[in-house]
């Protein structure tokens, strides 16, 4: 009789075998990662068209400007989020006034947003780089679907990561 037997009665419960999680690949190069990239952004465009929408239409009459930022983990590894900001007088003011629209995209390892996590030195490729540009490929392509504001909206990427400029989505007056 062994001891789970004579302590706890009949036979302990057998451990289920899960699977873990599937994670994505490594990309093969940069354009492998492109790909990857475009389709985690294309994964998140209804969603990023509303709340840019609502954020548009929630804009405070101060805003001089709406920036959407592209803001990466200091180690390259591939987390990305993409998040609104307003420029004008009293940031604070002018961001909780679109809190609830803010972030319009944010990466994880697993689906929808299926991104691989890496070590930056175990591939040849510029992430900062390629997340800024699949960024700007997104926003292009999903912008004639939002009425936009009245502002000059710019998509950057944060902290200076690399030295591409702002790209000017729409330069005022919604156009």
């Amino acid at each position: 009789m062994s001891w789970w037997t004579r302590i706890f009665g009949g036979q302990p419960a057998q451990q289920s075998k899960r699977e873990p999680p599937q994670l994505p690949s490594l990309p093969r190069d940069a354009a492998a990662y492109a790909g990857m990239l475009d389709t985690a952004f294309s994964a998140a465009t209804d969603a990023a068209v509303r709340k840019i929408s609502a954020a548009c239409a929630d804009l405070p009459q101060k805003a001089t400007g709406l920036d959407i930022g592209v803001h990466v983990d200091q180690d390259g590894e591939g987390y990305v989020n993409v998040m609104l900001h307003v420029n004008g007088p009293d940031p604070y003011v002018l961001e909780k006034a679109i809190a609830p629209h803010r972030e319009i995209f944010k990466s994880t390892h697993q689906p929808p947003h299926g991104l691989p996590l890496f070590d930056p030195h175990d591939v040849n490729i510029d992430v900062y780089e390629a997340i800024a540009a699949g960024v700007e490929r997104w926003i292009t392509a999903l912008w004639p679907q939002i009425s936009g504001p009245a502002v000059p909206v710019c998509v950057f990427l944060a902290d200076d990561f690399s030295d591409r400029p702002p790209l000017l989505v729409q330069g005022g007056r919604g156009t």
